[in-house]
């Protein structure tokens, strides 16, 4: 699976935006490695995910995919994910450089991802985990259509479950 962005526009409840040109989404390849692996994120976003090296052991061992998110030929981020599930799709670890933040790139993905399961296959839930100190990305996810289905219930949990429905 490979997607490009053209002058898509995106709508969602409260605003419509228009996709950073030109972005990709590509699949993981060893030539894009070098360049994710310097990839600079918060510290907190470090905590919560994995590295691109992780993600690539989990596609080969796991049987996850890693999708890589190119910005004018430049690996500036990238996600994992997994079936879950006959109609399930686990979604973890989306991560933009944080030189590319805040300028809908992390939007475009998930969208334009969202959209490739809804036309292309019979997947009817994308789930997630987001760590319950990431409130920013929690917000995020929720903005673009989530819910959460277990908030963490005490000092044990780790993670806000979260669940968007495609039917």
């Amino acid at each position: 699976m490979t997607l490009s962005a053209g002058s898509t526009e995106h709508r969602n409840e409260a605003t419509a935006t228009q996709a950073p040109s030109p972005l990709m989404l590509v699949p993981m390849e060893a030539a894009y490695l070098p360049a994710l692996t310097d990839l600079v994120l918060t510290a907190e976003q470090r905590a919560a995910v994995a590295t691109p090296h992780t993600l690539v052991n989990q596609a080969e061992n796991e049987g996850c995919r890693v999708m890589v998110i190119k910005r004018h030929d430049r690996p500036v981020g990238m996600f994992g994910y997994a079936a879950e599930g006959p109609h399930g799709v686990h979604l973890f670890d989306l991560q933009i450089a944080l030189t590319d933040q805040n300028q809908g790139i992390g939007c475009w993905a998930l969208r334009t991802f969202v959209q490739h399961l809804k036309e292309e296959t019979e997947t009817q839930q994308i789930r997630l985990r987001v760590p319950k100190s990431n409130l920013v990305a929690a917000a995020f996810f929720v903005s673009e259509g989530f819910r959460v289905t277990l908030p963490p219930q005490n000092s044990q949990d780790t993670a806000w479950h979260m669940v968007l429905n495609l039917t």
